[in-house]
């Protein structure tokens, strides 16, 4: 009974903490990929964290590479994410302020995984910002965070709709 208790409270702990929000970058997804995070440890919070060193040397790379020219989405990602980690978050909302250059720079060849990614990062860096900031009476961050994350949300819930097939396709929102 008391290992449940604990459980219970880890969950709820884990769902009401904004610090716990989901980022995205390439480990993200080769972790979710290897399935190598068991579920308990996501409700609990318990994520890998690699050393300051790695998101600094991550950071350097991929700087390098969008200095020569390679502008895929997923790098600015990555040196939002490693600046995140590295807790600049002015940084890290600049480099998503970057992306959003490059994704409309592309046009229609910008993926809508690419744009859910962009919003769900700014987001969560926005609210990280948040709870750094000594006056929390200002709530300007935690309003862009809102903000940024209901137009991810907004695009997963496109793409169910677009990709939904067979007897529950259309029925979303209320309709028949």
């Amino acid at each position: 009974m008391r290992i449940i208790s604990i459980l219970i409270f880890f969950t709820v702990l884990a769902f009401s903490n904004p610090l716990f929000a989901c980022l995205w970058d390439s480990d993200t997804i080769a972790d979710e990929i290897k399935n190598r995070r068991p579920i308990i440890n996501a409700i609990v919070g318990n994520v890998a964290q690699y050393p300051d060193k790695y998101y600094e040397m991550r950071l350097e790379r991929v700087t390098q590479e969008i200095v020569e020219g390679k502008k895929t989405p997923a790098l600015f990602d990555n040196a939002g994410v490693a600046a995140n980690k590295l807790k600049d978050y002015d940084s890290a909302i600049k480099w998503m302020e970057k992306k959003e250059i490059v994704l409309t720079e592309m046009g229609k060849k910008a993926k809508k995984d690419d744009w859910y990614r962009l919003y769900a990062n700014w987001g969560t860096f926005y609210v990280h910002k948040f709870m750094i900031q000594p006056d929390k009476s200002d709530l300007s961050a935690l309003k862009k965070s809102r903000a940024y994350i209901q137009k991810a949300i907004a695009i997963q819930d496109l793409v169910v709709r677009e990709n939904c097939t067979g007897p529950t396709r259309g029925r979303f929102q209320g309709e028949p």
